[in-house]
């Protein structure tokens, strides 16, 4: 009898003990930790030329003085000794990811997939994405510059200011990733010539006929420290030092490259590499 008895309180403890198990999975379960998608970020695109703030050509001064947050008339000399003056900056970044502090990357929702900044208007400039994030901490970032050939597709955009930087279907078709256009001028010359520094999909030629095509986009990464708690909004200023485009790691010469590119693989692939240098994010207090 005492048998039967010990044998049934056993059986009444595991019993418990089974029970006491799934209550602690279940309360493991609904206490992981939940990702919270209720903060923001918002970028600041800035322009400099080395360690100050670039300036444009005269060829803006006529427009109202709150649409160009910039000092205008400056000419600037590259590495190559020629001079060169900028009168419009535009481009594309794309597929934006944060980097957490375990090294994950964070994208930003598709529907942000891309931002166009043009340097001639200031809504570009400023850029909030429709999705929240996660919050947590940051320390990096990566965005593509141009466009990857999944995203870069023709016709995809089919309104202005973006549609207007569509590129040749002739030429690999989609859209420019960068435009800079300018004019420049030799050491020893008073005459200043156009250029275009346009960036894009680039061509190999045979009898005068594109036979491939190459995607000249790359990716930026840059690091920060960003703190960002539920519901708040993280900022971040994305610089570009154009003088870079020009001299790191090779010196740019229009005498070699000319002043239109689109149709140069190996100015494009020149481009590509200096744009290593390009991009400096930082986090915004």
């Amino acid at each position: 009898m005492r048998s039967i008895v010990k044998k049934m309180k056993i059986q009444a403890m595991y019993r418990k003990l089974g029970l006491l198990a799934v209550l602690c999975l279940i309360l493991s379960s609904s206490c992981k930790k939940v990702v919270e998608y209720d903060s923001s970020l918002s970028f600041a695109f800035t322009f400099i030329y080395g360690y100050k703030p670039l300036s444009l050509a005269d060829s803006l001064a006529g427009k109202t003085p709150d649409s160009i947050p910039f000092q205008l008339n400056t000419p600037y000399k590259i590495a190559s000794g020629q001079e060169i003056t900028i009168s419009e900056i535009q481009y594309f970044i794309s597929e934006i990811s944060l980097i957490n502090d375990k090294n994950e990357k964070i994208p930003l929702p598709t529907m942000d997939f891309s931002h166009y900044v043009d340097i001639s208007i200031p809504s570009t400039l400023k850029w909030t994405p429709r999705m929240p994030i996660p919050s947590g901490i940051y320390t990096g970032i990566e965005f593509v510059f141009g466009f990857t050939p999944a995203h870069n597709q023709t016709n995809q955009f089919v309104n202005p200011p973006e549609s207007l930087m569509f590129w040749p279907q002739t030429l690999g078709g989609g859209y420019h990733y960068m435009k800079i256009n300018g004019k420049w001028k030799a050491p020893d010359s008073v005459q200043m010539h156009n250029f275009g520094f346009h960036a894009g999909t680039g061509q190999t030629w045979e009898n005068g006929i594109p036979i491939s095509f190459h995607p000249n986009f790359f990716f930026v990464r840059d690091s920060f420290f960003m703190p960002l708690p539920y519901n708040t909004t993280g900022k971040l200023a994305i610089n570009m030092d154009v003088k870079e485009w020009f001299q790191n790691p090779h010196t740019w010469d229009f005498t070699v490259y000319g002043g239109a590119i689109m149709q140069n693989q190996t100015a494009q692939n020149v481009l590509k590499e200096n744009g290593s240098t390009v991009f400096r994010v930082k986090r915004i207090e």
